[in-house]
């Protein structure tokens, strides 16, 4: 459509000596005249609102361990892995953004997001297609901001990328967000409905971009935040949802809790439970998992120490501690170094080990 006005000029500078039985000069301001609009359909096209931006993303780590619960086919793990290789495509088609990604680090394309966001307001927006449900911070933020790499249990359990729709409003400091997608039935009779509100206490907000205490202001910054769902299809599929966080002056503390109904995916239980727990395979009802995280950032040197405790609140005991130092290149956490180690504990012996993992990681601007 644009394209119109330059081959105008270009017809009209075209045939212009033979209409005007033009001398060279005639002929040179109308090869201007093109020109000059040319590069107006150009500078057009470049400030146009309508944009594409590509970007990728990789995570690649050596690790070892002798443990059982890290054993790969009985074999002692050694070696090396790519944790994440990601593509992603988003822009917007004037005020209608748009999200495309998928991870390529099983061999296979698998689709991650794919979804539109319409912006009703400068405070609200609907978004529509796939996506991770938005129960808690630490599982609907990027993972790959996640200096552990595995993202803590009670986050990761209900962070599952389905199709849907949601609402998301914010006030000051209060913000929130209703969600209707696809249960564990599929595209079939029920929904996995969730709602979530956050109120910042204090400062901008304790759940930003990053994890750990890199990039937030030295100021004291506290959120809380309170969430539930219910999958429909699930048996008294009910869960209740509260998080804390706190970042102040290159110290960072964060924590959130989940509790399961005490008959929560019980109807099946314990043979086929319709949604287990990801990591053990066991039964959610009447669990409690929580998990909480502390960092502290060491100025402007680019390092930063983590630790992390998880527990399951399963019938075996079963828990997860987590250390680790981060080193941030000049890219910040978009380029970093980590060296950690994960532990593993519960009354079964076969659930216990240590892992050790060395790791890079590389995002672009996409």
């Amino acid at each position: 459509m644009l394209r119109a006005p330059a081959t105008l000029a270009f017809l009209v500078a075209a045939t212009g000596p033979a209409f005007g039985g033009g001398n060279g000069e005639d002929s040179k301001d109308w090869l201007e005249l093109d020109r000059e609009i040319t590069n107006l359909h150009r500078s057009m096209l470049v400030s146009d609102e309508n944009n594409l931006e590509f970007g990728a993303d990789i995570i690649v780590s050596a690790a070892i361990s002798d443990d059982p619960f890290y054993q790969l086919n009985g074999n002692d793990l050694t070696g090396f892995r790519l944790r994440r290789a990601r593509l992603t495509a988003k822009g917007n088609v004037g005020e209608t953004g748009y999200k495309i990604s998928g991870e390529l680090s099983g061999g296979d394309f698998s689709l991650k997001d794919a979804y539109t966001t319409w912006k009703l307001s400068e405070s609200s927006s609907v978004r529509v297609g796939q996506y991770k449900s938005p129960l808690l911070w630490s599982g609907y933020t990027s993972s790959f901001l996640d200096p552990f790499h595995d993202v803590v249990i009670t986050g990761g359990q209900n962070d599952d990328r389905t199709l849907g729709a949601y609402w998301g409003h914010s006030s000051g400091q209060w913000s929130m967000i209703l969600s209707a997608q696809n249960g564990v039935d599929g595209q079939t009779d029920d929904f996995l409905l969730l709602g979530r509100v956050q109120y910042d206490v204090l400062g901008d907000t304790a759940f930003g971009k990053y994890h750990g205490a890199y990039g937030y202001s030295d100021e004291l910054h506290i959120s809380v935040a309170l969430a539930g769902a219910s999958d429909q299809a699930i048996e008294s599929g009910t869960l209740l949802a509260a998080e804390f966080g706190l970042v102040t002056n290159g110290f960072a503390l964060r924590g959130d809790v989940v509790s399961y109904n005490d008959d929560y995916d019980f109807v099946l239980a314990p043979l086929t439970p319709l949604d287990p727990d990801e990591i053990l395979g066991t039964v959610l009802a009447g669990t409690t998992p929580f998990t909480t995280t502390v960092s502290y950032l060491f100025g402007d040197s680019g390092w930063e120490v983590l630790g992390r405790i998880e527990e399951f609140d399963d019938v075996l005991d079963s828990r997860r501690s987590s250390a680790g130092i981060v080193y941030y290149t000049d890219l910040g956490p978009e380029g970093r170094w980590a060296l950690l180690v994960q532990d593993t504990g519960s009354d079964d012996e076969t659930m216990e080990g240590t892992r050790i993992e060395l790791s890079f990681a590389l995002k672009s601007s996409g």
